[in-house]
Order: C-alpha cells, then sequence, then structure tokens
C-alpha cells in the first residue's frame, strides 16, 4: 500500500471512531443514552421578563426601557414515552396563557404562583411552548424536543 492511501485510510479510521465518540458525548450530556427508557421527569421554569433603559447617545431617547418576556429553561429535551412534569414559576408578568403546540396543551402561569402540566411525551419532534400575551408573543418562546 503506498503512504498516501495508508494515511487516507488511517484519517479515515479516527474520524469515525471521533464521530462515534463526539455522539456518545452528546447523548451523555443531554443526560439520555440512545435507548433510554421512558421515566418520569420534573423541569422547573420560569416566566421572566428582562428589562433594560437606553441611556444618553444610544439608538432611542435617553430613559426608553425595553423589555422582553422569556421561558428560562428555553430548550427541554426529554425521551419519547417520558411522563414530563412543567413545573413553572411566574416572576413577571400579570398572567401568560400559554399552549405546547403539537400536544394540544393549554395553560396559564400567574405572577407569584406555582402552575404545573404534566403530560406524556408520546409524539417525537419539536414542539413549541408559547405565551399569547400580544405583547410577549414574539420573545416567550421555549422548544420542547422530544427524542425518539
Amino acid at each position: 500500500m503506498d503512504k498516501n492511501k495508508g494515511t487516507l485510510v488511517a484519517f479515515g479510521a479516527v474520524a469515525v471512531v471521533a464521530l462515534l465518540v463526539g455522539a456518545f458525548a452528546f447523548t451523555t450530556a443531554l443526560g439520555r443514552t440512545p435507548a433510554a427508557a421512558p421515566t418520569d421527569r420534573t423541569i422547573v421554569m420560569t416566566a421572566v421578563e428582562y428589562k433594560g433603559t437606553f441611556g444618553e447617545g444610544e439608538s432611542q431617547p435617553a430613559g426608553t426601557v425595553v423589555k422582553a418576556y422569556r421561558w428560562d429553561p428555553s430548550y427541554i429535551v426529554v425521551n419519547k414515552g417520558d411522563r414530563v412534569t412543567l413545573k413553572v414559576f411566574g416572576v413577571n408578568g400579570d398572567q401568560h396563557p400559554s399552549t405546547i403546540d403539537g400536544y394540544d396543551i393549554t395553560f396559564t402561569v400567574k405572577r407569584g404562583e406555582w402552575t404545573t402540566v404534566t403530560f406524556t411525551a408520546s409524539k417525537a419532534g419539536t414542539f413549541e411552548i408559547v405565551c399569547h400575551v400580544p405583547e410577549h408573543t414574539e420573545t416567550m418562546h421555549a422548544y420542547l424536543y422530544v427524542v425518539g
């Protein structure tokens, strides 16, 4: 075998091993193994408002307040078949009437209160959790990733 072919074969073998190790590390980092059995998962979330004020010389008049509402965390990963409980605390905003698209789930989070949403992750895919208050719809999205 000539030297260039040997180098390419060795490089290819190293690349395959690196991909396998990377895939294992990624699934392990998510707390999942490729064939994880369904389990009960509880995720604690908050409904929060980020707020800031423009200062002198910025793109808006000084004192202009900007704000954005968010779910925290905004990315949730579970396995298909898991029984998921979202425990959501309303930190800011009077209320957040919300849905989990694709699961036909509706719930409302109120400031200063805990809201519990429990369901089985029966469909694989990516599903949006959205607050439907008009001022919040642009920024208040979270994503439920159901693996499997």
